[in-house]
């Protein structure tokens, strides 16, 4: 394929390509110097953030190979030329490796704050580091080697969009090499961290919840379940039944008084008990 015109707006496009992917670098440089230079602020979950800034960083470097192509290179034959083909490899890798990280990411913040699982989210650190990137590399390498990266110019001359270095559109299951080499982790980790983040707020408005009605809790943990505290309340309660009931008015005050007795002494056998099995805990 033979492209020798580039119209205004697709080298409008790809200067803000250039400048946005420049700005962005300078961004990643400022975050990791910044957790580089404060020692509190490297915990277990910033360090991915760093592996999620160098996937960033390696993406824009793509981006401004891929605009400079567009833009300074107008007269080459694009399906065959290698700096295209390597902008497209260095964009696929680095995008995938970015929606994965943040997929772990989002992972790793759930297990922390919904199943309070730091240790298991630790340990899931090594298992991020093959996925994240050895699965894009893998994707790359595969791509590359089915001959299916190359300017990504499309088929019909009216398309209103500019052309990029990714994948041929003459190639074949163009769709589906869209979907596997970038298109198709984006939506999933769309998906992902939208359900993620849901359990998330969920299970903080479930602790909210809880904030509020700790001494409710707490009575029917410490109270209605023990066995002790029922016991005593059912004593008491029986008490109570028996003197203002209809069938202890036939009842002489000395037989109410040793219905008391019985019931204080029932307690008082209770509490000796408590006592002991505190002396033997």
């Amino acid at each position: 394929m033979k492209f020798t015109f580039l119209h205004t707006i697709d080298k409008a496009y790809a200067g803000i390509a250039i400048v946005m992917s420049t700005l962005s670098i300078l961004s990643c440089f400022i975050i990791i110097a910044v957790l580089i230079s404060c020692k509190s602020l490297r915990t277990n979950g910033r360090t991915l953030l760093i592996c999620l800034t160098v996937a960033n960083f390696v993406s824009c470097v793509g981006s401004i190979v891929a605009a400079g192509v567009s833009v300074f290179t107008p007269e080459l034959t694009w399906s065959n030329f290698p700096v295209c083909a390597a902008a497209s490899a260095i964009s696929i890798v680095s995008n995938v490796c970015a929606y994965l990280w943040t997929c772990a990411i989002s992972l790793y913040v759930y297990l922390c704050i919904s199943w309070k699982k730091d240790v298991l989210a630790d340990k899931l650190r090594g298992v991020f580091h093959l996925v994240c990137w050895g699965f894009p590399v893998a994707v790359m390498v595969i791509a590359t080697a089915s001959d299916v990266i190359g300017f990504n110019f499309g088929k019909a001359k009216v398309e209103r969009r500019p052309p990029w270095c990714w994948i041929d559109r003459e190639t074949e299951k163009f769709e589906m090499w869209e979907l596997v080499t970038g298109l198709g982790w984006r939506i999933a980790t769309i998906i992902i961290c939208t359900a993620l983040y849901s359990f998330v707020q969920f299970s903080l408005s479930v602790q909210v919840i809880g904030d509020h009605s700790q001494a409710l809790v707490n009575v029917i943990l410490l109270c209605f379940l023990s066995k002790d505290v029922r016991t005593k309340l059912n004593i008491k309660c029986q008490s109570i039944r028996h003197l203002f009931s209809k069938k202890t008015s036939g009842l002489r005050p000395l037989e109410l008084e040793e219905l008391r007795s019985d019931s204080n002494q029932l307690m008082d056998e209770i509490e000796l008990n408590e006592e002991q099995d505190q002396v033997q805990g």
